[in-house]
């Protein structure tokens, strides 16, 4: 497992997240096109989420293996 790629593929996915949302007004990121679809800002919610409370420990889970 290559650590490193794995470390400068996140940092990656973190500066695309944060270049395509930067300057989006609240009404753009809160905007939903339907009941069933997600808002942008739900969308970045739910990675956050997924980042800090389960890949994390997966990740650890990895390692520790």
């Amino acid at each position: 497992m290559d650590l490193d790629r794995i470390i400068k593929k996140s940092q990656y996915t973190a500066e695309a997240i944060r270049a395509l949302t930067s300057g989006l007004e609240e009404e753009a990121v809160s905007w939903k096109p339907d009941a069933e679809n997600w808002s942008i800002k739900e969308v970045v919610y739910h990675l956050a989420f997924e980042e800090i409370f389960d890949f994390r420990k997966y990740i650890g889970q990895i390692f520790n293996s």
